[in-house]
């Protein structure tokens, strides 16, 4: 059977290095260049956004597949010196100390975590220096000189060093202090998993501080020889969101200002820390102190969503380019010689150009295009019979005039005027085109069709890992429903397999929401509560007065004074199930705003556009508190506890500050 070369969604994590030397697409990289540079970065950004994909190019494994396989390092020349190590939270099992739980009014989970943690990444930097210095290519760009004498005056270095609290006295060469290092993390898993009734007393008595030991190690290198003095170290905490849900019994154990700890004012090294933005943004504080971190003074914030959303010179933007480089590198790598999948040269070479709305409405309307009228039983038979004989030919503009004669009327016009489709009217039908769609295909009793380049970048909303999910179910369907004897799927996928692909997507990804941490089940009952209020306010109004009505606007004053509702909406953002726009009022007061949409994937659920053309509901916070309380939402918010430090909701997720929709 032909394989699915969208089947291994998270590339970041579990593709091994040659295999991502061929499918990273290095169209991210130049926008996150601050990565590259010394300073302390927070990666942020929801699931699937490209936080792993890039930090795998820290990993000594693939930057060694790169020169094996003779392929440029996708990092500027001038960023190229450093030396990449660091800590996967989940990877790294640490949520393994949620198996014991902490005595009340005590550190020392925290403490224990810190020690930890420093003796994975300690490791993990040895292991980086070893595997760079053993490819000839990339040992000499570092210049990294691994010798005998290297080595020896490194570990000399490092026993002495008392951070260590007398642990490593006994060791003598490189791969003794390697094994007792291995042997403390092994310690540390053996009591967590209760194997142990205590934890070793040597290593109780001998914790490090968060940080200290992988300062130690670097001046180590460096002093030794065996790394230069210009080469940057960068440590990656990657899934730093993980810590937030380890289970600390009845305390309330703070695993993430440990982490947040190691981030200081001392150049010796960098730290990268990749997490979502709800893990991040109101819990800055620091273990053992009362201060917390400060952007641009701490640590630089590169928002992920905000750059794959960023509108640029001429409106458009750098996520079709990056989906389409990271598609054909997908189906590249999977193509046999000769095959269409090999010819491909854009995403609608395989999936096709999405129909143009008349095309699609004359498929929807199939054999009876007249049906998709349905008119007010007082209009003249003149302008029914007009209005059903040009549906035959465009049952678009049909439909379009139809709506048009209920909005304003049918008097002092004739059909064959036409004024819907006046050129001072194209805003007027731009904004309704999308519901004429979905109301023909209600009318008809089918899906509107969601095919082609478009239509699938716009549902993915700029997120990689819905573009290659939608991907891997048209792909899956496609196979199944090929005729060839090694089920290769015809290219290009025909339109109705696309639209099957894309609601089952779309339901895989609407039903997993209340599988998530946080409040899971209270954005689940959100997203349903929006979707069916769009859906009845759209659909129920057949003068289509209002398409805007599949958004809602809120007044950022209002936001402000209502914290817990604030909070909860952003929280749904953090997690992709709503997009927040801020937008220029209409208003006489001329507040500031925000718009809030449904992930544009949920949309052919609940049989709403996911396009935005026009401004959305304008509705007071009071007001949607009613609407929260009618889906039992509200009293669950208040009941939620506060966590970490209480700070103002100013650095806000995924703000298209230039919104280009024409209002």
């Amino acid at each position: 059977m032909a394989r699915n070369p969208f089947q291994q969604l998270y590339v970041g994590e579990k593709v091994d290095p040659e295999e991502f030397v061929e499918i990273f697409s290095h169209k991210l990289v130049q926008h996150a260049m601050p990565l590259f540079q010394p300073g302390h970065v927070v990666l942020s950004g929801v699931q699937g956004s490209g936080k792993s994909m890039l930090f795998k190019l820290f990993q000594p494994e693939v930057r060694a597949a790169y020169a094996a396989m003779k392929k440029e390092f996708p990092i500027p020349a001038d960023s190229f010196h450093f030396i990449g190590a660091g800590i996967n939270i989940n990877t790294a099992r640490c949520n393994e100390f949620g198996n014991r739980r902490p005595e009340a009014e005590s550190s020392t989970q925290e403490l224990m975590f810190g020690d930890f943690f420093n003796y994975v990444v300690c490791l993990d930097m040895i292991k980086s220096v070893r595997m760079l210095a053993a490819e000839p290519s990339i040992c000499s760009a570092l210049g990294l000189k691994l010798q005998a004498n290297q080595i020896s005056e490194f570990v000399c270095r490092v026993r002495e060093s008392d951070v260590w609290e007398g642990y490593l006295d006994e060791t003598r060469d490189l791969e003794s202090l390697v094994a007792r290092m291995h042997g403390r993390v092994a310690l540390y898993r053996r009591y967590m998993n209760g194997n142990d009734k205590s934890l070793n007393a040597q290593i109780a008595s001998s914790k490090t501080s968060a940080g200290e030991p992988m300062k130690i190690l670097v001046n180590a290198f460096k002093a030794s020889g065996a790394v230069p003095n210009s080469t940057e170290f960068y440590v990656v905490v990657d899934q730093y969101e993980e810590l937030a849900v380890i289970k600390g019994g009845d305390k309330d154990v703070d695993y993430r200002s440990v982490v947040n700890k190691v981030i200081s004012r001392d150049p010796t090294l960098s730290y990268r820390i990749g997490t979502r933005g709800y893990a991040w943004r109101n819990h800055l504080n620091v273990f053992g102190s009362h201060g917390h971190l400060e952007q641009d003074r701490d640590y630089k914030l590169v928002e992920i969503d905000a750059t794959l959303r960023a509108q640029e010179i001429g409106g458009t933007s750098i996520y079709p380019d990056f989906a389409n480089d990271v598609f054909l590198r997908r189906l590249r790598y999977s193509a046999t010689s000769g095959t269409s999948r090999a010819a491909a040269s854009r995403i609608s070479d395989a999936l096709g150009r999405s129909p143009t709305p008349k095309d699609e409405a004359i498929l929807l309307a199939g054999h009876s295009p007249g049906a998709v009228v349905r008119p007010d039983p007082e209009w003249p038979p003149a302008i029914v019979d007009g209005l059903r004989e040009l549906a035959t030919v465009d049952p678009l503009s049909a439909k379009l005039g139809e709506v048009w004669y209920r909005q304003k009327g049918i008097e002092g016009t004739t059909l064959e005027e036409r004024p819907w489709e006046a050129r001072s009217k194209q805003y007027w039908r731009k904004e309704r085109i999308e519901l004429c769609l979905l109301a023909i295909g209600g009318l008809r009793k089918q899906r509107v069709i969601y095919s082609g380049e478009e239509n699938i970048l716009g549902l993915s909303g700029r997120n990689i890992l819905l573009f290659l999910s939608l991907c891997q179910y048209i792909w899956d369907y496609a196979t199944q429903s090929s005729a060839s004897r090694d089920r290769e799927p015809e290219l290009p996928v025909s339109r109705g397999v696309q639209t099957i692909g894309v609601f089952q997507t779309a339901r895989t990804w609407l039903d997993r929401i209340p599988s998530d941490y946080g409040r899971s089940d209270d954005r689940y009952k959100l997203i349903q509560l929006l979707g069916e209020k769009f859906s009845t306010a759209l659909h129920g109004d057949l003068k289509m007065s209002n398409p805007g009505q599949n958004g809602i606007s809120l007044s950022i004053e209002d936001l402000r004074a209502n914290p817990d509702i604030f909070r909860f909406l952003i929280e749904a953002v953090d997690y992709g199930n709503l997009v927040m726009i801020e937008h220029a009022t209409r208003n006489k007061d001329r507040k500031r705003r925000y718009k809030f949409y449904l992930n544009p994937l949920y949309c052919p659920i609940y049989r709403i556009p996911y396009q935005h053309s026009k401004e959305p509901i304008y509705i007071t916070v009071e007001r949607f508190k009613e609407w929260l309380a009618e889906a039992g939402v509200v009293e669950s918010l208040k009941s939620q506890p506060a966590r970490g430090r209480a700070k103002p909701l100013s650095n806000l997720p995924l703000l298209d500050m230039m919104d280009r929709t024409r209002d």
